[in-house]
């Protein structure tokens, strides 16, 4: 009797092979597909915090609108209104003091705003005495760049330019300005409230669409 011959035959040799490379191939695929969409998930979740603190920093702006250390709001005739750095040129220029300037680049869209506050210190000059304009944080134009999808912000008193405060995920920024009523206004003088409207989008990932945060803001009265 002959002794069956014990091992593998080239068939099975070359079956077990291509089994073998088929699961490391699978393996390696999920690996690297798992890594892709942990990779997409960080940067949505990424953008979607850097929205949300964009957000905060407007809402916390905002706040500030009209803070002063009188007991009556600031009349044409205070110091803070007669004197008003205008570093970022004639669209920022010097204007009477109010809390809130709907529109100040005046294009007609609600998608900028300035906001003064003499908070830094409260002396009665809106961005630093004359001639020295070293007040940051007193007079500050909130706006949207639609080209480079950012939010910017340009402090009167310091940037000759905006300068982004968001990543490249923005698609829109919109303010509404409400009275005492509720009632929408663009009356300066009037606005009680700001609601604030940020559209973004990460552009990628499991769910590209639009993502809207909203925040409403009521003024110093």
């Amino acid at each position: 009797m002959n002794a069956r011959q014990s091992g593998y035959s080239l068939v099975e040799l070359l079956v077990s092979t291509a089994v073998t490379l088929v699961v490391a191939g699978a393996a390696g695929l999920l690996a690297t597909s798992t890594e892709r969409i942990a990779s997409v998930v960080e940067r949505e979740h990424g953008a979607l915090m850097d929205a949300q603190f964009t957000l905060d920093w407007i809402v916390r702006t905002l706040e500030q609108a009209g803070s002063h250390a009188y007991g009556t709001a600031f009349s044409a005739s205070s110091p803070t209104s007669a004197h008003a750095c205008g570093g970022g040129g004639a669209s920022l220029s010097a204007v009477p003091f109010s809390a809130v300037l709907i529109d100040p680049d005046g294009n007609g869209v609600d998608d900028d705003v300035r906001v003064r506050m003499d908070v830094n210190p409260p002396n009665g000059w809106l961005g630093g005495w004359p001639g020295l304009c070293d007040e940051s944080g007193e007079d500050v134009a909130i706006g949207f760049d639609p080209a480079a999808h950012v939010v910017t912000r340009q402090d009167v008193a310091t940037d000759t330019s905006p300068v982004a405060v968001s990543g490249a995920i923005v698609r829109d920024l919109r303010f509404t300005y409400r009275d005492g009523e509720r009632r929408v206004t663009r009356r300066a003088a009037d606005v009680s409230s700001v609601e604030v409207v940020l559209t973004v989008t990460t552009g990628t990932g499991p769910d590209p669409r639009p993502r809207v945060h909203r925040a409403e803001v009521w003024l110093r009265r």
